[in-house]
């Protein structure tokens, strides 16, 4: 029988390949990435492990997922010896679903370690297998677009069953179901932001992403949002999560642009602290150069801004 492929993000293969010799000016990873699955039907245009997409299924976004070609009691036996890793995040390509339960099935026994996973399950009932096993604490089931009208033009599949499947798992699992979104992909800063208040009042959290143009896709033109604009929807996200902002407090252009929103001192603080500019998602995820390569200013920060970047960024907002 044929062990099903698995793929560790490049930062993760770089801290398990070399047990107690970490590479120089490799980033604090506080998340192991496994990948399973040796190509992707999904289609969706933005994507460089796309069935549309010739450049191979080497990558995910922009980051290099290396094939371990170990036992999966070897490739968890590493992780968990590695003090920086908080969490085991395990993703899938569309590929095989049962490889993917038999995978994790393993890793819970094998590890102690906090478990998110990012997955399609199909329904309700393989969801909430997944959910009642050991150590797995979060299922996230990706949206990426924030409307039915950019889904449907940059992703295969239907709007409908996502978002139904994604509305019922968080009511019967509250807290427990999370998302993904990224903005680039055609929508507007209101529908963005719509989206966001939207998933608040449900108790599903997300990860924002900004959208990264890969060559041999077909949205590689496309360009990446522009980071002031990017700086802001932060804050508003960061507003929102922490219910400093509600539907109502931020206002739009005719394009559906932001225009303003309630500055009050809690915001603030949070801009002058740096916070907002994290990555989100679950806890412990940081996910170094996901949206831009090293050595440019990160859209989503993997550690907190220091001194200098942050005025940086509170010059961007001011327009700067």
């Amino acid at each position: 029988m044929l062990r099903p492929v698995i793929r560790v993000s490049a930062a993760t293969a770089a801290l398990i390949s070399s047990p107690g010799k970490r590479p120089r000016n490799l980033p604090i990873c506080t998340t192991a990435y496994l990948l399973l699955g040796s190509h992707c039907s999904g289609g969706c245009r933005f994507c460089s492990a796309s069935a549309r997409e010739t450049a191979g299924h080497t990558r995910l976004s922009r980051i290099t997922w290396p094939v371990v070609d170990l036992p999966v009691a070897n490739i968890i036996s590493s992780i968990n010896n590695c003090s920086e890793f908080k969490r085991i995040c395990v993703q899938m390509t569309i590929d095989s679903l049962q490889d993917y339960l038999d995978l994790v099935e393993q890793i819970t026994r094998l590890s102690s370690i906090s478990i998110s996973l990012s997955v399609n399950p199909g329904n309700r009932e393989t969801a909430s297998g997944l959910l009642k096993l050991q150590h797995v604490e979060y299922l996230s089931l990706a949206l990426d677009a924030a409307t039915k009208q950019v889904f449907e033009q940059v992703k295969s599949g239907s709007w409908d069953q996502h978002i139904r499947l994604l509305h019922s798992l968080a009511e019967e699992f509250p807290g427990r179901i999370r998302t993904h979104l990224i903005m680039g992909l055609g929508e507007t800063e209101k529908e963005l932001v719509g989206r966001m208040l939207d998933l608040k009042e449900r108790n599903i959290a997300w990860g924002l992403f900004a959208f990264f143009p890969l060559k041999s896709t077909p949205m590689e033109h496309v360009p990446q949002p522009d980071q002031a604009r990017w700086r802001l929807i932060q804050v508003l996200q960061h507003g929102i999560l922490y219910n400093l902002l509600k539907n109502g407090s931020i206002s739009f252009d005719s394009d559906g642009k932001v225009l303003n929103y309630h500055k009050s001192l809690a915001i603030n603080k949070a801009i002058n602290s740096g916070t907002p500019f994290l990555t989100t998602g679950c806890p412990g995820c940081n996910r170094p150069y996901y949206n831009e390569r090293p050595g440019h200013t990160p859209y989503n920060f993997h550690r907190l801004p220091d001194q200098e970047e942050i005025e940086s960024i509170i010059e961007q907002l001011n327009g700067g």
